[in-house]
């Protein structure tokens, strides 16, 4: 019995968690509050979230019960912890780091706590949320017209890098002619032809 109300208490709160998903709450209250149901699903102690600026640095914007420790970014136990984070969002796949252990490159880091680390990078795919924008603006504002500022803005959506790929896009503007005018080609790179 004790199992099925362990499994039901974390199907709850993963629903909570995936409504909260959804909803319009801004960084400020959503981090806390899907902070505190992935705490408790997992019986933590306390845990951390991390974001990651265009330019790639991690910063800590949320934590709960963190060691005072690892916050003093002057103390050895945060630095190794910090180049963990760094590591563990580098790779892009969730890692278990048990107590008082390293990486196998010392560079990697390590965890300094006497607790289990549960590290999970969320990747949030830039492309996949312009194409929901896009669609979720076209549909729901269907009545109003297709300006060249809508359109623009629709096209930011889709290429937020600026880039296709490794092909640099104009983005949010009209495109020239400077490249030749504008084809319609298919086939494998190497192969390509025109249309």
């Amino acid at each position: 019995q004790h199992l099925e109300d362990t499994q039901q208490q974390i199907r709850a709160l993963v629903n909570e968690i995936n409504q909260l998903s959804k909803s319009e709450l801004g960084p400020d209250q959503y981090f806390p509050e899907v902070l505190k149901r992935i705490v408790q699903a997992l019986a933590a102690i306390g845990g951390a979230v991390w974001t990651m600026s265009e330019s790639r640095q991690l910063k800590l914007v949320y934590q709960q019960q963190m060691s005072s420790s690892l916050l003093n970014a002057q103390q050895e136990d945060a630095i190794r912890h910090k180049r963990l984070i760094d590591y563990v969002a580098g790779s892009n796949q969730p890692q278990l780091i048990p107590p008082k252990s390293g990486m196998s490159d010392e560079r990697a880091g390590g965890n300094p706590t006497e607790h289990l680390l549960v590290i999970a990078p969320l990747i949030v795919d830039a492309a996949v949320e312009g194409v929901v924008e896009m669609v979720l603006d076209a549909t729901s504002h269907s009545a109003q017209p297709l300006t060249a500022e809508r359109l623009f803005g629709w096209h930011a959506a889709l290429f937020p890098t600026g880039y296709s790929g490794m092909t640099r896009v104009a983005v949010g503007r009209w495109r020239d002619d400077l490249d030749g005018p504008m084809q319609v080609v298919s086939g494998p790179a190497g192969g390509r032809r025109g249309q």
